[in-house]
């Protein structure tokens, strides 16, 4: 497990494992996940005794920790022209927590033809986060969040299909996921 280990104090913070931590600084410390979880408790092992250093450290103030994570993100604009698969993110080898949040930056109105249609999703799945009806007839400034699992060796997608003839709907995507 890596650990995020936050300085709280105005001053430097030393560990024993010769890793020091300026004011308001971090630093990720590994720590083995069967010691993290209390399944290996000698403290003689190394990691145990600096487990238990960041705990006592955490329970006087002195720092706070928390689960490293990875973040990958993106933004990006879709007008009413946007047409077939478009990659939001690409493929991880490990499953992602994703959140999508979607602003509708032109209202989604079929005029005389068709309005722009989206599908959010992963390769294979191009829907699994929402089909076309979560942006039918959606209003200028309506927001919509998207949560989910995003698949090992997926890539999260955007599947759109362009306006015909006087038809509107455009979308502003903004996106992270984490493991």
């Amino acid at each position: 497990m890596r650990l995020t280990v936050v300085n709280n104090t105005s001053g430097i913070v030393s560990l024993s494992s010769g890793v020091s931590i300026n004011a308001g600084g971090s630093v990720n410390v590994d720590i083995a996940d069967e010691v993290y979880n209390g399944e290996v408790l000698d403290s003689s092992r190394r990691e145990v005794a600096l487990w238990n250093e960041i705990k006592d450290l955490a329970s006087k103030g002195s720092v706070s920790y928390f689960p490293a994570m990875k973040i990958d993100g993106n933004l990006a604009s879709y007008p009413k022209t946007t047409n077939g698969v478009q990659v939001f993110l690409p493929a991880s080898t490990s499953e992602r927590f994703v959140h999508l949040v979607i602003k509708v930056t032109e209202a989604f109105a079929n005029g005389n033809g068709a309005q722009t249609a989206f599908k959010f999703g992963e390769d294979g799945d191009d829907d699994k986060f929402a089909g076309t009806a979560l942006l039918a007839g959606a209003s200028l400034g309506d927001v919509f969040n998207l949560m989910g699992i995003l698949s090992a060796n997926k890539r999260l997608i955007i599947t759109a299909t362009k306006a015909t003839g006087t038809g509107t709907g455009a979308i502003s995507v903004f996106g992270i996921t984490c493991v």
